[in-house]
């Protein structure tokens, strides 16, 4: 099992992922069209859909959140962590997503 815990900067602490996107999102106020992600690297980031040539939006980040410093927590390797004989489980990425939601994705033509 691969680990998802990510090191608490500030409570000097390792949570789970879930655990971390929940304090992110009780310390930030967030509108309707603005969401968290993680970004990688021990960070998060707002990220905001933006009105953008007709009826077409632009995913911006707006705030970059550090919630894992750079070193503090060495971890191993994730190529140490999976085994060899490892095969990830497919996923239909039309299943992941409904067609209105696909309408919203940013059109980088």
């Amino acid at each position: 099992m691969i680990d998802d815990t990510i090191y608490d900067s500030i409570k000097q602490e390792q949570v789970s992922f879930d655990e971390a996107l929940s304090r992110i999102l009780q310390a930030e106020k967030l509108s309707a069209n603005q969401s968290v992600i993680y970004i990688g690297s021990g960070q998060f980031a707002i990220m905001e859909q933006k009105a953008y040539r007709r009826k077409k939006k632009k995913t911006v980040i707006i705030k970059k959140i550090v919630f894992e410093e750079k070193g503090e927590q060495e971890r191993p390797s994730i190529a140490k962590l999976v085994p060899p004989s490892y095969q990830p489980e497919g996923v239909v990425m039309h299943s992941l997503y409904t067609d209105e939601e696909v309408a919203q994705f940013p059109d980088f033509d």
